[in-house]
């Protein structure tokens, strides 16, 4: 059975960093070689995460209580609950399922007197075009975050011209992940300074802790061969356990409750040495990913009209893969049965709606995900393909 998502690191990179737990490093050495990868570094934050800088953001803007953020609708849940934490509002902005954008005029309908910021999501790997909505936040005097989790591609993009902060994450799942990390390129010099000034005052991460999650990702790595996934597949059914729950709760970064409290330390020194080793291989990250995307687009591109989802994005790298049906979990299961781990998704994506949020409510009713590595093998395309038309024409007779 083909895995859902292929871990993108080494066992190399994974000894490496257990190694680095090992033994003690200077932590603001490690930090200052993570930031030159990506410009000076006083426009430049490294965090435990996307979620902890954007906290840290959020802190050093003091923005009244009630103020609001408009929010792309196909979202992370924590992100939402983040701007709640301190106060604020996230009002949705409805998101295209066939571009994976939104746009300038729908955030000038969901203006408010009280609005002072917007967070852009880069959804599934594609990267939207954010000319419009830049000029739209310039007009209205509002800050522009682009949140870049899903869509980093390490071809030197470091956010819109225009955007004020851009957020990229290397958790377990992302592409060149160190198992953690976030770094934020920020416009503003002063800015990035509060920002720094805020993370600086959080206990760092213990190195123990970091130890642990890599051995638990060499273990998840083992198990993503495909006769080994399989069996392991097969194990869970017969103990009446979900490999899908098993292998959600493995990767998700802040699992349980304290979301605050998690999220709120600092690197560990050989989080940042693995940040760093991978930041270094640019060059060869940047042209695997443009592989995966020719190879996805092309998948694409013989699938079903009905069943696509951000077929005309811009910039796609196919992070994941993701499907659309009327009847997502027959689907799933279908392919299953058929040796193709589909599955539903993360509970930690959310369709939030303020009440303009349609099409984002529809697509995450409606919306599975393929193994990544589907794209890659052939036989496994025409395989997937087979079940999905014939499942199409059972429901559409049905």
């Amino acid at each position: 059975m083909l895995p859902r998502k292929n871990i993108d690191l080494t066992y190399a990179d994974l000894a490496f960093g257990l190694i680095r737990c090992l033994r003690p490093y200077e932590r603001t050495l490690v930090q200052f070689q993570v930031q030159a990868h990506w410009g000076a570094a006083e426009h430049v934050a490294v965090a435990l995460s996307v979620r902890t800088g954007f906290d840290a953001l959020l802190q050093s803007l003091r923005l009244p209580p009630g103020s609001e953020i408009l929010v792309s609708a196909i979202t992370i849940r924590d992100m939402v609950s983040i701007i709640e934490h301190h106060g604020l509002r996230p009002l949705s902005v409805d998101v295209s399922p066939h571009a994976a954008n939104i746009t300038a005029a729908q955030c000038a309908r969901a203006l408010t007197s009280q609005t002072r910021a917007v967070l852009v999501a880069h959804l599934f790997g594609a990267r939207m075009p954010l000319d419009d909505i830049a000029e739209f936040a310039r007009a209205h005097g509002l800050l522009l975050i682009e949140d870049c989790a899903q869509a980093y591609a390490a071809d030197g993009y470091t956010g819109h011209a225009q955007s004020d902060v851009a957020m990229f994450s290397f958790g377990t799942i992302k592409t060149a992940t160190a198992l953690g990390g976030g770094v934020l390129c920020m416009r503003e010099v002063a800015l990035c300074a509060q920002l720094k000034q805020v993370l600086s005052q959080y206990p760092v991460q213990p190195q123990s802790v970091y130890a642990k999650k890599i051995l638990k990702t060499t273990l998840l790595k083992c198990l993503s061969q495909p006769v080994v996934y399989g069996l392991f597949a097969k194990a869970c059914a017969l103990l009446g356990l979900s490999h899908d729950a098993i292998v959600s709760k493995a990767v998700r970064g802040f699992a349980g409750g304290n979301l605050m409290q998690k999220l709120r330390q600092q690197p560990c020194a050989a989080l940042l040495a693995v940040m760093e080793r991978r930041f270094a291989r640019g060059v060869a990250v940047c042209a695997q990913v443009r592989a995966r995307a020719e190879s996805a687009a092309a998948f694409q591109a013989r699938i079903p009209h009905a069943n696509q989802v951000a077929a005309v994005a811009s910039g796609h790298t196919y992070w994941v893969f993701p499907l659309q049906s009327r009847a997502p979990d027959a689907l799933v299961a279908d392919l299953q049965c058929n040796g193709i781990d589909a599955a539903r998704g993360a509970s930690s994506m959310i369709a939030l709606n303020t009440g303009n949020a349609s099409h984002a409510d529809a697509l995450m009713r409606e919306m599975l995900y393929l193994p990544d590595a589907l794209a890659q093998h052939t036989g496994e395309q025409a395989r997937a393909l087979a079940v999905i038309a014939a499942f199409n024409t059972r429901i559409d007779s049905g």
